[in-house]
């Protein structure tokens, strides 16, 4: 480690002060990131009623039952598609030889927050320069609503994932357009495969939107980007309504149905849910639109921020049932600020 000796007004030698270096910090983030995730893991019970009912969805597939069309004991039809249950089912399977069922599954929110984690990371060091990544991360850490959702057995855990790395993705477009390509539509796979059209739908619009409004968007690169997104996230999208369709047509008719339903807006809700769920990411964020107020519609950046709150906030407002945990993809933008 680095040492910087600095003197005072008289010339005198000052005591050393070390000096951290930017490897030495991400080493730090990376142990502190680990803890965050292992803690609350596992060594406890399934917590109602969210917990129940995945656990009750993977032990169904590692009977070898419902795969693709993931069904909990007492329910009737396809609540969420199968790929967070998948991941679960098989952390369960492989780790069951040292962990209870519940405790193996479990496993896979920690994987996936990781990867959460890393990609916000990589959106601060893609907005606002290197070395600044970490201070979103620690902050997406330091979020209320994340801290108990994140150790969940939930598929939600996994939707933030995909959301995370197509937010990403965007970020990412205009420097790296065939990268940016392939993870904006797998970003937007995920999400879309975890809980279905309403998060992916966000990316989506996003996506759509921005070029329309702005015209730092309009370039033949993001077409580019747009374009091979959209062969990529294909066969995410396509593939398991495709095999459902043939088995269960009627399943895939009322799931379809369950998604596309508009609510009565909980917008006031959300509102009121953030002021706390979105903790200390929201007044942060607030200070940002206040010091960059001038170029929050001129630079991309801001553009992108401002884009997808509106966008997640109305869908999200729209389509999602009053629940804390919806609120989730929300602090992607925010913490982004």
């Amino acid at each position: 480690m680095a040492f910087e000796i600095d003197h005072d007004w008289q010339g005198n030698l000052a005591t050393p002060r070390a000096r951290i270096g930017t490897a030495a910090k991400t080493r730090l983030l990376i142990v502190l990131c680990t803890i965050w995730i292992v803690l609350g893991l596992i060594g406890h019970q399934p917590w109602k009623p969210n917990e129940s009912t995945s656990i009750s969805v993977i032990k169904t597939m590692l009977s070898g039952n419902h795969l693709l069309d993931p069904t909990a004991v007492g329910e009737s039809g396809i609540v969420n598609p199968p790929l967070y249950y998948l991941s679960a089912a098989f952390f369960a399977k492989i780790l069951s030889p040292i962990l209870s069922i519940h405790d193996g599954a479990r496993v896979v929110s920690g994987f996936w927050m990781a990867l959460t984690l890393l990609g916000m990371g990589m959106i601060g060091r893609e907005l606002w320069g290197e070395g600044l990544g970490r201070q979103n991360t620690f902050i997406l850490l330091s979020s209320v609503g994340l801290i108990g959702t994140a150790h969940m057995l939930t598929p939600e855990v996994a939707t933030l994932t995909g959301s995370t790395m197509a937010f990403y993705a965007l970020a990412l477009a205009k420097r790296r357009p065939f990268r940016a390509s392939a993870l904006l539509g797998t970003g937007i796979g995920i999400s879309f495969l975890s809980t279905g059209i309403l998060t992916a739908s966000i990316s989506v619009i996003t996506a759509l939107v921005l070029p329309l409004f702005f015209k730092a968007w309009r370039s033949r690169s993001y077409a580019i980007v747009l374009g091979l997104a959209s062969l990529i996230a294909s066969p995410w999208l396509l593939l398991w309504p495709a095999i459902i369709w043939h088995t269960s047509p009627d399943s895939l008719s009322a799931w379809w149905q369950a998604q596309t339903q508009l609510n009565l807006p909980h917008h006031l809700y959300f509102l009121r849910t953030l002021s706390w769920f979105a903790w200390p990411a929201l007044p942060i964020a607030s200070w940002g639109l206040w010091r960059f107020r001038s170029n929050l519609f001129t630079k991309p950046k801001f553009q992108l921020i401002i884009t997808y709150f509106v966008v997640a906030f109305t869908l999200i407002g729209f389509q999602a049932k009053s629940a804390d945990i919806a609120a989730l993809t929300l602090l992607i933008p925010l913490v982004a600020m």
